[in-house]
């Protein structure tokens, strides 16, 4: 066996290293061991000492198993034995860190149970139900209420229903505060800053636009058919859409803006006018140019007899004088009494009549209209709000169409576009918002003639012709006397003669 060689401390190795050597090498207040072998090359030897620890991270730390170990990795996975939640206080700087999250659960404890049943943020799909509310629901500016309002399946839209069963439905809407009013509204456009809407309130319906939106006609809908609207010029219509029934021939009820009113049936009666009374009119007809009031004419009943009169009330007359006789003779021969045939009736003759415009000529006050006269026709069109209709897939269904009442999808507004409101109407006597009028054709304004305004001319003519028949009866019986005296005197001288 070779001889082993000790060397005292000594600050570093020394060169060349001795064969068979042990070298102490001071290295802090200790020493590192080096051994050399035969050809004095250090090897390593292993001796019976505890092992040298090698560096770690900083993020490491040297566990009682003797190896490096992950500090966060070795937090996050101890189980925390002998944590208490009972305390809900706030946490400390001198608490351990057990004792901090235990109270942190225990304050976590408290506030869920204080949220049990409660909506939590954003889309709650876990709510199936509120009840109870006793508070304001107050909602930011622009906010909405989403739901499904237009399911096909009319039971599965979304739908206010009273809680009280088996009792009806009654929503109420009311002002703040000492403001007075209150009402809904219907807009047809998703953009409310370019709009048409509909308002319901205490004061009535309204209609009305923002920004670019167009005006709309209001419609009464029965059964899903239209039994009445309201256009945008103020024209009622009923039992029909067309705007002059009339002229139109078809059945229809039209009150205009301007207060006329247009009706016509295709068969019975176009209007029932009762009473139970047996004095007052039936129906009153009055003047009013500028704000005085003038009754001109009635339709009266007895309970047997009709009675069509007109104003003539001694109290409306001044300059009262008796009429010139002998001018309404001398007019008499003027009245042309024709015999003729109306074009859509050729073969009725009607003996006896007039042509309105030579009447005209003899007396204007009874004729209306004016020879050769016509009103001009044409077409009424509405701007109205379009866009694009898309399905669900927003895949493109049509363009340039108004928004529908249901649909599945989306619609876009994209502008506005004209639609056809009527057709063959006379000209609009008052400006249209958001409509024209274009002229397509012309009609006769037929002349009318009212025979009656000839009968007080024709009554005095009756009395001008009375006299004069009762003064040729006078002469008459004068020449009847005077020829019986003459016959007399005769009848003597012949009885003389013969004598």
């Amino acid at each position: 066996m070779a001889k082993v060689l000790q060397h005292k401390v000594v600050s570093a190795l020394p060169s060349p290293l001795e064969a068979n050597s042990i070298y102490f090498v001071r290295v802090g207040t200790g020493f590192d061991i080096y051994v050399t072998n035969s050809s004095g090359t250090i090897v390593a030897y292993p001796i019976n000492r505890e092992p040298l620890i090698e560096a770690g991270t900083s993020a490491q730390f040297w566990r009682g198993d003797k190896a490096w170990t992950d500090f966060a990795s070795t937090v996050r996975s101890s189980t925390l034995a002998g944590l208490s939640s009972v305390t809900t206080t706030a946490i400390l700087a001198t608490d351990t860190v057990l004792q901090g999250m235990g109270k942190a659960q225990g304050q976590i404890n408290t506030i869920n149970t204080a949220l049990s049943g409660k909506a939590s943020a954003g889309v709650n799909t876990d709510i199936s139900s509120l009840n109870g509310i006793t508070g304001a629901i107050t909602m930011a500016a622009g906010a909405r209420i989403l739901g499904d309002y237009s399911n096909s399946t009319i039971a599965n839209r979304v739908a206010f229903q009273n809680s009280i069963a088996n009792n009806p439905t009654s929503l109420s809407i009311t002002p703040n505060g000492t403001s007075n009013g209150a009402n809904i509204n219907a807009f047809f456009s998703s953009d409310m800053n370019n709009s048409y809407y509909c308002g319901y309130g205490v004061d009535g319906i309204a209609s009305n636009t923002v920004g670019t939106g167009a005006q709309r006609m209001f419609t009464f809908v029965f059964n899903g058919v239209e039994r009445g609207r309201v256009d945008t010029s103020g024209n009622w219509l009923f039992s029909g859409t067309n705007i002059d029934p009339v002229g139109a021939g078809v059945p229809g009820c039209k009150i205009a803006g301007q207060g006329q009113l247009n009706v016509f049936t295709a068969s019975g009666t176009v209007a029932n006018v009762g009473t139970k009374v047996t004095s007052g009119a039936l129906l009153a007809f009055y003047y009013n140019p500028a704000g005085t009031l003038s009754g001109v004419g009635s339709i009266t009943t007895n309970g047997t007899q009709t009675a069509y009169n007109v104003s003539s009330d001694g109290r409306l007359k001044d300059k009262v004088v008796d009429a010139d006789a002998g001018a309404a003779w001398d007019r008499l021969d003027g009245y042309r009494i024709r015999s003729f045939v109306f074009k859509a009736a050729p073969d009725k003759v009607v003996p006896f009549g007039g042509i309105a415009g030579e009447l005209q000529e003899n007396n204007p006050d009874m004729v209306t209209g004016e020879v050769g006269g016509v009103e001009e026709l044409g077409t009424l069109y509405e701007r109205r709000p379009v866009g694009s209709l898309y399905d669900e897939d927003h895949d493109l269904v049509a363009a340039g169409i108004e928004e529908p009442d249901e649909y599945a999808g989306d619609w876009i507004f994209t502008g506005t576009a004209e639609f056809v409101v009527a057709v063959d109407i006379p000209t609009p006597t008052d400006e249209l918002p958001g409509a024209r009028w274009e002229k397509t054709s012309e009609r006769m304004i037929i002349q009318g003639v009212d025979w009656s305004k000839a009968v007080p001319e024709l009554i005095l003519n009756q009395q001008t012709a009375k006299a004069k028949i009762i003064a040729l009866e006078v002469r008459a019986a004068e020449q009847d006397a005077r020829i019986a005296d003459l016959e007399t005197r005769l009848q003597q001288l012949l009885n003389r003669l013969s004598a």
